[in-house]
C-alpha cells in the first residue's frame, strides 16, 4: 500500500511529459539618438624617430643581458669575455639613456614656461 502510494505521488509530481526549458528573450537595448555628448579623442601624435645612438643604446641594454639568458637556457658555455662583454652593454646603453635624458629640447624645464595657470 505504501509503495503505491508513492508511485502515485511521484507520477503526479513530474507528470508524464518531459519539461521543455526556454532561454528568456531579453529585450534589446535602446539606442541613444543623439549622440553630441560622447567624447571622440583626436587621433594620438605619432611616435619620435630615434636616433642611431638610442637605438645602439637600447639594444645594448636588452641585447647584453638577452644573450646571457638564451645562452644559458640553451645550454651553451659562455666565454668569459662574452659574459663581460654582454654585462658592459648592458651598463654602457643604460648609462647612455640616462645621460641622455636631460637633453633640452622643446618644453623642457628651461623654455619659460611657467606650466598652467589657474
Amino acid at each position: 500500500m505504501i509503495a503505491a502510494a508513492r508511485r502515485e505521488r511521484r507520477g503526479a509530481a513530474h507528470g508524464t511529459r518531459a519539461r521543455r526549458i526556454r532561454a528568456r528573450k531579453v529585450p534589446p537595448q535602446p539606442v541613444p539618438e543623439d549622440d553630441e555628448g560622447h567624447f571622440v579623442p583626436p587621433a594620438p601624435p605619432p611616435l619620435p624617430k630615434l636616433d642611431s645612438v638610442a637605438k645602439g643604446a637600447w639594444t645594448a641594454l636588452f641585447g647584453g643581458p638577452a644573450y646571457l639568458v638564451v645562452a644559458t637556457a640553451a645550454g651553451w658555455s659562455v666565454p668569459g669575455i662574452a659574459a663581460f662583454f654582454a654585462v658592459a652593454a648592458f651598463v654602457t646603453g643604460f648609462a647612455i639613456l640616462v645621460l641622455r635624458m636631460n637633453e633640452p629640447g622643446p618644453g623642457g624645464p628651461d623654455d619659460g614656461d611657467d606650466g598652467a595657470v589657474v
